[in-house]
């Protein structure tokens, strides 16, 4: 299956808290991309569904897996055309474990890998789920190096923003993300609170509030000595992996 008249379509992936909401809503703010809410759906076909129980109904069961992304697509495209626009990119996090899966169909997709300091990351998911700081280092140091190996396996298909560059450097690494899936630069993106975004998350401040650095290296006054010593000595290889100082 292919997007047919509509352009490949891109996915903005990577662990959560690491800048997928922030990269969401600039590119949403742009004229002629759509990003709509996450959808929260794909891995559950993959995952969830025993193949082998379909192949019990038909020869052809492999083929569904077209048939849910061609659904898939539609919802993109009718919600897409709805709001007057030409793009359509999916924001959900997780996908990033479907990607060679995804490619299956759709071998001209685009995704878009957000990487941000495991620590900084440990520091956000316990202000936003209370999580303990051993689980979350080990899930982002399990995570973060798995994604890496899928990210070296598609070196054409996958671009990795950073959230320190995202931040720091706006301009420049949105035009960066632009120019990997062929969309023209636009001033909008700059400026994401000025524009209307559909169904947005309403306890989210990313759509209303500048960009801001101040979550960069957070978890050095945020984290106390022992957490510190924890996160880090579960996260050493993949932070020097990632390109991080440990």
């Amino acid at each position: 299956m292919t997007a047919g008249p509509n352009p490949a379509p891109f996915f903005i992936v990577g662990i959560a808290r690491s800048g997928t909401t922030l990269l969401r809503v600039m590119l949403d703010a742009h004229p002629d991309i759509s990003i709509g809410p996450e959808t929260n759906v794909l891995h559950h076909w993959f995952d969830g569904v025993d193949s082998s129980s379909l192949d019990r109904w038909s020869e052809t069961a492999n083929g569904h897996d077209d048939l849910v992304l061609e659904m898939f697509e539609r919802i993109h495209v009718d919600y897409m055309t709805e709001r007057g626009k030409q793009r359509w990119g999916d924001k959900t996090p997780q996908y990033w474990k479907l990607i060679p899966r995804i490619l299956g169909t759709w071998p001209d997709a685009r995704f878009i890998y957000c990487i941000r300091d495991g620590r900084d990351v440990v520091c956000s998911m316990r202000d936003r789920w209370g999580w303990r700081v051993h689980y979350t280092s080990r899930l982002w140091s399990n995570g973060v190096s798995d994604a890496l190996d899928i990210v070296d396996e598609h070196p054409d298909s996958v671009y990795v923003v950073r959230y320190e560059e995202l931040v720091r450097n706006p301009a420049d690494a949105v035009r960066g993300v632009l120019d990997f899936i062929g969309e023209p630069w636009d001033d909008s993106v700059l400026e994401p609170g000025q524009a209307s975004h559909a169904d947005f998350e309403s306890d989210s401040s990313a759509a209303t509030q500048p960009v801001f650095t101040s979550s960069i290296g957070r978890w050095r006054e945020d984290l106390g000595p022992i957490d510190s010593r924890v996160a880090n000595y579960f996260m050493k290889d993949t932070l020097g992996r990632a390109g991080y100082t440990v």
